[in-house]
């Protein structure tokens, strides 16, 4: 196993099923960076283009690997901000940026996710 993969292991969420679809239809099938709807995510995979779903998202890259952490993200948003700290990437420099998506996310964070969490 290389070094990369066994220090990025710990990336992995530890959510069900049920509480990726819930956090997918917070954010109304879209990005909750950009905005781009699950049904635009096209993706390359092994030459061919195809629908893919969108990453799961750790807000702070540091962070916890549970639902209060994780959004969904498409592939370019997620290879934009890596590891680079949520506020940091995420603010009105970012051409990417709305208040009201940056609000959205915060609130997710800070409390609404425990609505969708399962026991």
């Amino acid at each position: 196993m290389s070094i990369y993969r066994k220090n990025r292991q710990h990336k992995n969420h530890n959510i069900t099923d049920e509480e990726w679809i819930a956090c997918k239809e917070y954010f109304n099938n879209e990005c909750a960076y950009c905005g781009l709807p699950l049904r635009e995510h096209w993706i390359m995979y092994s030459g061919n283009k195809i629908l893919g779903d969108f990453h799961k998202e750790h807000i702070n890259d540091n962070g916890s690997n549970d639902l209060s952490n994780c959004i969904p993200s498409c592939k370019s948003c997620n290879s934009q901000k890596w590891e680079t700290p949520f506020e940091q990437w995420y603010n009105k420099n970012n051409p990417r940026y709305t208040k009201e998506k940056f609000k959205k996310i915060l609130k997710w964070k800070q409390k609404d996710y425990l609505q969708y969490k399962s026991e």
